[in-house]
């Protein structure tokens, strides 16, 4: 007796038979299920809508950024050229010495020679305020987190060594000072205090980087889970707030080595004679150049700062209405798999968080009303 039962016909392939002589496989078309064409859904309508988390980034951050790195790498050499025609690199060995020293932690708070240590702190202030900082918040406000995230864990690590450095070396010039001198009398007091502003706000950007390194590990979860402290740590480290802290960083940055660059001009010649200053002409004119190079450099900072904020935050306005009417449509559409979960599950997989917990579920929706919230 013949079988009559039909089988669906599939092709026979070899596992040395190149894929080329297959012709058809017969069988199930595979399609998307119905969660990830809702998911396919929403990505579309906030494409359609220009209210996409992720905008791409255009061509006028990149000539900002470029913009921005050759005026600060020819305003740092320029300021070092000043250095260097002023005088103040004559004793370079020494200076070397005492930054070792002061890594070491062999420097001596007092009875050091005043010149190498403003010598010192003028080298560490151009590499560290002109160079470093800028390229750690550049990697922060424009470019793509995810991809720079090992480099600015290695520039923070730099940033807070220099850091310490520059403020040990404020230290040592405090102990240093004659006795019953003031700030006052040497017109040090506005620079001293934004430099300590500066201090401050490095070190909440640098402790902002950090915590969102741990959140990229996937610590996340656990820090937030901490008491009272988790969901403050959150808001403090989103990108609202560290863009904030950006914008308070790059102010408080201009205006340090502003007042820095006017202190240490102001100390090479004040006790000059009109004469001399006459004599002096190619360093002014060099120290004035470098000095209004960096402060161009610093305002594209601002600007870059601003273009980052606009692209991402007021890219465009959507009325809410509109958007109300687009949810209520994209649900109507879905509503098969939204209404579909009504128990909380103990094993589903959800591919939005990547999680079977109960109640972390994306797909735990109810009905509400007549609609589909």
């Amino acid at each position: 007796m013949e079988n009559t039962d039909e089988k669906p016909a599939v092709a026979s392939v070899s596992s040395h038979e190149p894929s080329g002589h297959v012709a058809s496989i017969s069988g199930p078309v595979l399609s998307l299920g119905p969660t990830r064409l809702l998911k396919n859904s929403e990505k579309n309508l906030l494409a359609r809508l220009g209210l996409s988390t992720i905008p791409a980034a255009g061509w006028g951050g990149v000539l900002l950024v470029v913009l921005a790195e050759l005026l600060l790498f020819c305003g740092a050499a320029g300021r070092m050229v000043s250095l260097q025609t002023s005088g103040q690199l004559d004793r370079v060995e020494e200076v070397q010495g005492m930054f070792w020293d002061m890594l070491t932690g062999a420097v001596k708070l007092t009875k050091t020679d005043t010149k190498v240590i403003n010598t010192l702190h003028m080298i560490t202030a151009t590499l560290g305020h002109l160079i470093l900082v800028p390229q750690l918040y550049m990697l922060v406000v424009f470019a793509d987190e995810k991809l720079t995230l090992v480099l600015q864990l290695v520039l923070a690590m730099l940033v807070m060594v220099l850091a310490l450095v520059m403020q040990t070396v404020r230290t040592v010039l405090e102990q240093n000072k004659p006795e019953g001198s003031d700030c006052k009398e040497e017109d040090t007091c506005l620079h001293r205090t934004w430099a300590w502003m500066l201090f401050i706000n490095i070190i909440i950007f640098l402790t902002i980087i950090f915590i969102r390194v741990l959140f990229n590990m996937r610590l996340k979860n656990w820090i937030v889970r901490i008491k009272c402290v988790g969901p403050i740590i959150e808001f403090c480290v989103s990108r609202r707030s560290r863009d904030f802290q950006c914008l308070v960083l790059i102010i408080t940055l201009s205006v340090t080595v502003l007042s820095g660059m006017i202190l240490n001009t102001q100390q090479l010649y004040r006790s000059d004679q009109p004469e001399e200053i006459e004599s002096k002409t190619v360093e002014l004119v060099i120290d004035l150049v470098s000095a209004l190079v960096c402060m161009a450099g610093l305002l594209v900072l601002v600007l870059l700062y601003f273009y980052s904020h606009t692209s991402y935050s007021h890219t465009r306005v959507v009325a809410e209405h509109r958007v109300e009417q687009e949810l209520v449509l994209l649900g109507e559409r879905h509503k098969q798999v939204l209404v579909r979960d009504k128990t909380v599950s103990k094993t589903k997989y959800c591919p939005v968080t990547r999680s079977a917990r109960p109640g972390e579920s994306g797909q735990l929706l109810r009905p509400a009303g007549g609609g589909v919230h």
